[in-house]
């Protein structure tokens, strides 16, 4: 099973752009396509794969990586229960939330063993702040 990222990057060259290109026709910068390809970043929210989809001239569900069948030569995503509990899942980190959540996880991921253990004391600790608090 391919990655998002590798995904992408074959879609981007078969559409004949470069990552400037791409990144410009997106309105994201190119480190952003650059470490979606290559895996240092966290797949996109479903508005961004359906803007780089439709810009690459490819469909956004195959870019995202969900099963395709191909039903009387047309090509849909094949939708199990779990499937739908994954893309719902999906569709509601969007926007700043899900930048936000990208950004923790690209840290939280440069950090040794000790480190990720302190951050999640961190995490909880501002959980307990009503100011901070949902």
């Amino acid at each position: 099973m391919s990655t998002f990222g590798e995904r992408l990057k074959e879609a981007r060259k078969k559409a004949g752009m470069s990552q400037v290109e791409l990144s410009k026709s997106v309105d994201l910068s190119k480190s952003t396509i650059c470490n979606y390809e290559a895996g240092k970043r966290a797949r996109p929210s479903i508005p961004i794969v359906k803007a780089i989809a439709e810009v690459l001239n490819v469909n956004w569900w195959e870019l995202a990586g969900l099963p395709v069948e191909e039903v009387d030569g047309q090509k849909l995503v094949r939708r199990l229960d779990l499937e739908e509990k994954m893309l719902a899942n999906y569709e509601k980190f969007h926007g700043k939330e899900a930048q936000r959540r990208e950004a923790l996880l690209s840290s939280f991921g440069e950090l040794n063993d000790a480190g990720q253990e302190r951050a999640v004391e961190r995490v909880q600790e501002l959980t307990e702040v009503p100011r901070y608090r949902k």
